[in-house]
């Protein structure tokens, strides 16, 4: 009874000691409604005060309670935090953010802590998915969504949240208090795994189901949306498509067959510019293909028009220019090289309609 006495009075001695001087309230206090319809200080403003009354770093506090209540028809927060061997009970004002007294007393492991305020898990859930641009998703849409209500020191002091959403994994802790986020992670889930995939933490090396990718890359489907935009091919037409992501480059690297025609891009995860592509056809299983007359080739000078301007150079500026119709596994195309100042240009036209099929440059050394 002596040392409960003791520890008592001690803290009556901070509280009066406190107390003065503590009404220098965070300016940047914002304003809610109650339930009862007055205007309150928000529950974060709450907290920034009770913080900022004690000059301490707030990024350490775990807070206990955080409650507005009424007393003597006067609305005010009691909050309460745990910072560096000490436990805090603080009175604000919910009119103004001013503190109204203080109570500091050391904090034992030991102490009941049952009660502990934390906001709930779809609250944090909320603000997770308004971090990852999601507003308006429900939980419902979301794939393998963990919450865990995790403790450190006894106290329950944040949520772990990973879900998948569209092929995309996110991962975040928010703060069980205040409902901040942070370490948030967004992860690409390869095409091609198995439906049950679990998320990992980005320690492991060795994860081959998911790697970390930048915010503001463009999603798969928009990166094949563009692919197939270029290829002049229908989703519904192209087959074994695989979107692997390279996370040192920031590319997408696409393939996809049509026919037995096989196409492979790579394209920049940031702009959606295309870097590379190449169409070949199979060599297996293909059938016979009967080779066209003349009359239905585009001719050689409209593949050397096509080129040309593909490559945004005038046939003026041109030297070395050589063009040959080759059948390529029944597909007819016109093989053209040409340099312009210091770079070699090689195309492959589809004799038939035109379109480039492979292309590339380089410098001449």
């Amino acid at each position: 009874m002596k040392k409960k006495l003791l520890v008592l009075t001690i803290a009556t001695v901070v509280a009066l000691t406190l107390l003065a001087g503590c009404n220098n309230h965070n300016e940047s206090i914002e304003y809610t409604q109650a339930a009862n319809g007055a205007q309150v200080i928000t529950r974060e403003s709450a907290m920034n005060s009770s913080v900022s009354s004690q000059k301490i770093n707030g990024d350490d506090v775990t807070f206990t309670k955080v409650e507005l209540d009424t007393d003597d028809g006067k609305s005010e927060y009691e909050v309460e935090f745990i910072y560096d061997g000490y436990k805090y009970k603080i009175d604000i004002d919910a009119e103004t953010g001013d503190v109204i007294e203080v109570e500091k007393e050391l904090f034992e492991q030991n102490d009941d802590i049952a009660g502990i305020d934390t906001i709930p898990e779809e609250v944090a859930l909320e603000a997770v998915l308004e971090k990852a641009g999601l507003s308006g998703v429900g939980k419902n849409e979301l794939e393998q969504c963990r919450i865990v209500l995790e403790k450190d020191d006894g106290i329950f002091d944040e949520y772990d949240i990973e879900f998948i959403y569209q092929g995309i994994g996110y991962e975040a802790s928010v703060s069980a208090a205040n409902g901040k986020v942070y370490d948030f992670e967004k992860w690409y889930i390869n095409v091609g795994n198995d439906n049950d995939i679990e998320l990992d933490d980005d320690d492991d090396d060795d994860d081959d189901d998911v790697v970390v990718i930048p915010e503001n890359v463009i999603d798969k489907d928009s990166a094949l949306n563009i692919v197939l935009e270029h290829a002049g091919v229908a989703l519904e037409d192209a087959t074994d498509i695989h979107i692997d992501f390279d996370d040192d480059d920031a590319e997408y690297e696409i393939e996809f067959m049509v026919g037995y025609t096989e196409y492979d891009y790579d394209i920049d995860a940031i702009t959606g510019e295309i870097l590379n592509f190449d169409r070949e056809g199979e060599h297996v299983s293909a059938p016979e293909f009967s080779k066209p007359d003349d009359s239905e080739l585009i001719g050689r000078d409209a593949a050397k028009a096509a080129a040309l301007e593909h490559a945004g150079v005038s046939a003026n500026d041109v030297v070395d220019f050589e063009i040959d119709l080759d059948d390529d596994n029944g597909e007819m195309i016109y093989e053209i090289e040409f340099k312009c100042g210091d770079t070699e240009y090689e195309y492959d036209i589809n004799a038939l309609d035109g379109s480039v099929i492979r292309h590339s440059s380089e410098i001449d050394d």
